[in-house]
């Protein structure tokens, strides 16, 4: 076979060709599958080696952390509102008061999560009532807000869920005269240690069934001031909001308003209620019945206003964020 110049030369040029083909192939797989953000660390000039691989660590574990969340199932959040006054299926006409304060799961997402009051009952003694929780409504009307449309149809699984944060967002109103003391109004982040008394055997200390042991937390008078025990709790959070009477107001009354903010992220792990189970006694499942008592993270709201003084109004707002697979979106 000929070889000459021109044979030569073609053999070089395909063979250019093939290397520098195979070349850009081997970088294009390179580039996909390298992890593009601890690329861009690695390659940073006049950075320490070991700076580098620390902050490369963290990203990765990150990404790993979003791939587990994932699985879980798919991001969702649902907007709420509750206001007072509870409804009641008694003759106990007091308000939200020291004596009577507002209690409610954090970590409660089903359809059915209350706000309970709890307070006590001369005849019948410790006593709770309810009131669940309002979605933000889908509007009905041309003069609806229209945006909050089809975005609000998120509901939890009731097998199992893993709540991700809610931020709660509070509003206190009172009329005050100038005359009137300050009030205060407590709000506490906690969890139970124990549900079973150190010395009763037959009593039992679980939530929300005897918040009204709870009683009197923001009280003015400190010989009648309850406190935490920490035998009993785990205190998360406390925060104070006062309400101070305005001058100069004669005999007029003027409404004082206060807000604030609580944002609760909660730890990584799965609540199993398995609420559709039947049961041998036939009684419904809820979230209180099912939860360990040692995982719900419970929000007591309490004021400094005696019970013939009961004149605090609540209004609550809370955004819930969770993961699932079996919930509806």
């Amino acid at each position: 076979m000929p070889y000459g110049p021109t044979t030569y030369q073609r053999s070089r040029v395909r063979s250019y060709i093939k290397r520098g083909s195979n070349a850009r192939s081997a970088k294009i797989a390179y580039t996909r599958k390298t992890n593009l953000p601890v690329k861009r660390i690695q390659r940073k000039r006049y950075v320490p080696k070991i700076v580098k691989n620390t902050h490369s660590i963290s990203v990765l574990a990150k990404q790993v952390k979003r791939l587990q969340g994932a699985q879980l199932g798919p991001y969702q959040s649902l907007l709420q509102t509750w206001s007072l006054p509870v409804p009641r299926n008694n003759q106990w006409s007091q308000g939200w008061s020291s004596r009577a304060p507002l209690i409610f799961a954090l970590n409660d997402f089903t359809t059915d999560a209350k706000v309970h009051q709890a307070y006590f009952d001369n005849l019948s003694g410790n006593l709770t009532e309810g009131q669940e929780w309002t979605n933000k409504s889908t509007p009905t009307e041309e003069s609806d807000n229209w945006y909050w449309a089809a975005s609000q149809d998120n509901t939890v699984s009731r097998e199992q869920y893993k709540p991700l944060s809610t931020t709660v967002s509070f509003e206190f109103t009172r009329d005050m005269y100038s005359n009137d003391e300050t009030e205060c109004v407590r709000i506490d982040i906690f969890k139970l240690k124990r549900t079973q008394p150190l010395s009763y055997a037959d009593a039992t200390c679980s939530l929300p069934g005897n918040a009204a042991g709870l009683e009197r937390m923001c009280d003015k008078n400190m010989a009648n001031r309850n406190f935490f025990n920490p035998k009993y709790f785990t205190k998360i959070q406390t925060k104070l909001i006062y309400f101070k009477p305005r001058e100069g107001l004669g005999t007029a009354s003027a409404k004082i308003r206060r807000t604030c903010k609580i944002f609760h992220n909660f730890k990584d792990k799965v609540l199993r209620l398995d609420l559709d189970a039947p049961t041998a006694s036939g009684r419904a499942r809820s979230f209180e019945t099912q939860m360990n008592k040692q995982d719900t993270i419970w929000c007591l709201i309490s004021n400094s206003a005696a019970d013939s003084n009961a004149d605090f109004d609540c209004t609550m707002q809370r955004r819930i964020a969770w993961r699932d697979q079996h919930g509806t979106d």
